[in-house]
Formats: structure tokens, sequence, C-alpha cells
């Protein structure tokens, strides 16, 4: 049973890995062009503004959307200390920034690394709380699978509800002209 959801964790990363480069780095694949490539090195300098207002919206969807790769993480390597599984975290998050830069597809900004890692940790705490409360890795790793596996499923559907009813604009075009 143990190696059958260790492979459905896995399974779940994946999908998970590949949603996180297709919102981040794919902007869901709405057109989304940027002239000038911006890195902002200094924390909550320059903060997204909607409507001239400072979106904390998007600072909090940040952190929300690293949570999980905290979860699988603890499900996957429950020997890392914790300074690894940051390091993963804080690794992840960079490469995700640069290749925005690299791509034209985004500000790069540190405030993002920094929500992404914290994210992340807290997932990592989130599971570790989950395990402790379940009292054992199998029970918690279980609960994950199904609640990940709900989760993945909705996200899914949501999508192909909003390709169908073209609600969503996809692009069409290559990612680099």
């Amino acid at each position: 049973m143990k190696d059958y959801s260790n492979f459905l964790t896995k399974c779940l990363l994946a999908i998970y890995l590949v949603g996180l480069y297709w919102i981040i780095i794919l902007k869901l694949n709405v057109p989304h062009i940027v002239e000038n490539r911006t890195l902002n090195w200094i924390p909550y300098a320059a903060p997204m503004v909607l409507n001239g207002k400072i979106d904390y919206g998007e600072m909090l969807l940040n952190v929300l959307i690293f949570v999980p790769l905290g979860v699988y993480s603890a499900v996957l390597f429950r020997l890392w200390t914790t300074f690894k599984h940051f390091f993963l975290f804080l690794s992840t998050s960079i490469l995700l920034e640069t290749l925005q830069w690299i791509g034209k597809l985004g500000s790069s900004d540190v405030t993002d690394v920094w929500h992404n890692t914290l994210g992340a940790v807290l997932g990592l705490f989130a599971y570790n709380f989950i395990r402790k409360y379940l009292g054992t890795d199998a029970k918690a790793q279980k609960w994950v699978n199904v609640l990940a596996v709900i989760l993945t499923l909705v996200f899914i559907l949501f999508i192909v509800y909003l390709k169908v009813n073209h609600l969503w604009m996809f692009r069409e075009r290559t990612l680099f002209r």
C-alpha cells in the first residue's frame, strides 16, 4: 500500500508542477506581453496595483499557490532537514522568477520569491500538524492524497468548463517569438 501511496503522491506532485508552470510562467495561456523586463530586488517596493490600490490578493495567492509544494515535499522527503526543504522551496521560486524574466512573461520580484517560499514553508508545517494529529505518516499521506485528488479534479474541471464555454482566452501562439 505504501508504494501505491508514494506513486500517487509523485503523480500528484507532477500534475501540480505542470499546473504551477502553466499558472506562473504561461500565465494561464492568457496573452501577456511585457515590453520591458522588470526585476525588483527590494521587497514590497513595487507591489501590484489594481484600480489605484495595492493588490494584497496577488500577494496572498503567491503564498497559497506554493502551499502544496511544501505538503508534497514533506510527504515525499520525510528524512530531509527543514533547511533542505527550505532550500528546495527557495530554489523553485527563484527558478520560476528567473524564467519569467528570461521569457519576458511577467515582472520578477523578490517579494514573490519571499511569498512563494513562505507558502511552501506553511505547507510543510501544515503537513507536520496533520501527521501529528493523525498519528502516522501513512494516515497523513492517505489524507493528503485524497484531498489532493479532489482538488486537482476540481481545478481541471474548472479549466475545462471555462474552455468549453469560451469564458477564457487561450493563447494560440508559441511562447517565445
